[in-house]
């Protein structure tokens, strides 16, 4: 005995509906065609026996006599058709949408053009205080789309989502650099993405892996090593580069890899003089002091007498820098004299944490804990804004440019 259960319920309802669209559809715009009968194209009176082109009825005269020859067309009825239709669809496809929800009606290729770029699907909301995956990256994952996407989809989808990202503008003189984050829902699947650019001596860039990661904290140091990849070196000539880029996964539970997709992505990329060309330097009184209030800076010295210091930037406390890449170079001072100087590439915090808040850390080389402790109140640290390790914060297009010097007592952790 068949089961007949909602959905199928809803199907059959489309089904007895729709075809009572489509036949209404088919009788007003086709069924009342002339059939060589003479008519008015405005009130459809019967001018068979008349023998001007004027309607005795309405008044109205054609241009040409094949005018009184045309197919009645039934618009109002026509319209009633296609909303039947339309009312069809919808009956149909609502068990899925109540069941998998509205996105998931939406065909693949739709949802690429509408994808977050990578490394931003999944934001933390500090409201609910849990982190919200973008509607579009969490349909995508359910359909498990990595697995099924067609070449040209894999093309615009790499497109779209910056899975390999370079600044428009890039100084001549620094080894050209990219970043490259695959977005959250390939990540379903082990997957692995490489670019190699059409550039002489040029170095493949990587995002994935097709390994097995057991560690978190291997993860979290792959994807931050595939945050800033030198690639090689443009030439002054150069207004873009073309990478030859590869997509490939892992099949089922073994570990049989399989190249999903093959083909060439070029990034718009211009040569310039300086780094200043690349990304505009910001230097005022007011822009220093929400760097002083934004900024902290940490020295210390966990298990022996190595020097670490690490620098943060409080998104919440300065709402200004959220757009100016703050990346310092930092000196440290003995009465006014550079004893080391260490540069500290700032990245985005991962969530929870407020936006604009950014982290990084380095470590001296030269200077030891009784260097830096013995005589603390002769030490100042001072802050330069580093044009060059600015270009690593890749949305932002400004960076600040000033200086900034401190005492290195406030910045001491005795632990």
């Amino acid at each position: 005995m068949a089961v007949w259960t909602p959905e199928a319920i809803h199907w059959l309802l489309g089904a007895v509906v729709g075809l009572t669209g489509l036949v209404g559809i088919a009788w007003s715009l086709f069924c009342d065609r002339s059939r060589g009968q003479r008519r008015c194209s405005q009130c459809w009176y019967d001018m068979s026996g008349s023998p001007s082109l004027q309607c005795p009825e309405c008044g109205k005269r054609p241009k040409r006599e094949n005018h009184l020859f045309r197919t009645r067309r039934r618009w109002r009825w026509a319209t009633l058709g296609v909303s039947i239709s339309i009312a069809v669809v919808a009956i149909g496809l609502w068990p899925k949408v109540e069941r998998d929800g509205w996105l998931s009606i939406v065909p693949t290729t739709a949802l690429i053009l509408v994808a977050p770029p990578a490394g931003t699907e999944v934001q933390f909301d500090w409201v609910a205080l849990k982190p919200i995956e973008h509607p579009v990256s969490a349909e995508l994952r359910r359909r498990r789309a990595a697995l099924r996407l067609a070449d040209w989809q894999w093309n615009l989808a790499m497109r779209r989502t910056q899975v390999i990202k370079s600044r428009r503008r890039w100084p001549k003189d620094v080894p050209l650099a990219v970043s490259m984050k695959l977005p959250a829902w390939v990540q379903l699947v082990r997957c692995e993405v490489t670019a190699r650019p059409l550039l002489e001596g040029g170095r493949t860039a990587r995002a994935g892996t097709l390994r097995r990661e057991r560690c978190g904290v291997g993860s979290d140091l792959r994807r931050k090593s595939e945050a800033y990849q030198v690639v090689g070196r443009l030439d002054a000539s150069d207004t873009g580069v073309e990478f030859d880029c590869t997509v490939s996964h892992v099949v089922g539970m073994g570990d049989r890899v399989v190249e999903s997709w093959s083909g060439i992505v070029r990034l718009p990329i211009e040569s310039v003089a300086t780094v200043d060309e690349a990304i505009t330097p910001a230097r005022n009184p007011a822009l220093n002091e929400a760097v002083a209030r934004a900024v902290m800076i940490r020295l210390s010295f966990h298990g022996g007498y190595t020097a670490n210091v690490s620098v943060s930037v409080n998104g919440a406390v300065e709402t200004a820098l959220a757009d100016v890449a703050v990346s310092p170079m930092i000196e440290f001072l003995r009465d006014g004299k550079v004893m080391e100087t260490v540069r500290v590439p700032l990245a985005d915090s991962a969530w929870p944490s407020p936006a604009g808040s950014r982290a990084g850390h380095a470590q001296l080389i030269r200077l030891k804990r009784d260097d830096l402790t013995s005589q603390v109140d002769r030490w100042q640290i001072r802050l330069r804004g580093d044009g060059e390790l600015a270009l690593r914060d890749w949305d932002r297009d400004q960076y600040w440019a000033g200086t900034l010097t401190i005492a290195l007592r406030s910045t001491l952790d005795w632990r």
